[in-house]
């Protein structure tokens, strides 16, 4: 573990350090860019997330909380209109 720990020291005075934070970053982008959506409402707008393939979406409390009416978009341009929504605690996701 100490090892390790030394390694990692080493790195983040590389100066290829950037170069990884780069690639990290560009993968991690294109694995989870298909799972982000703009939500639309009567209230306002913002964006949420997929979280599973059943069409499941994750967003900020404010983003619907007082709206009527609700409309996903998603990453490849297909507009839903939501049925039905339940507001969840933190602590109960």
């Amino acid at each position: 573990m100490f090892v390790r720990g030394v390694l990692l020291i080493a790195m983040m005075n590389s100066p290829a350090l950037g170069q990884v934070r780069e690639l990290l970053t560009s993968a991690i982008y294109e694995e989870t860019v298909s799972s982000i959506v703009l939500i639309k409402t009567d209230k306002g707008a913002g964006s949420g997330f997929l979280i599973d393939q059943s069409g499941l979406i994750a967003t900020a409390l404010h983003v619907v909380a007082d709206a009527n009416a609700v409309q996903v978009t998603t990453s490849t341009g297909d507009i839903l209109t939501t049925c039905s929504w339940q507001l969840k605690t933190r602590g109960e996701i």
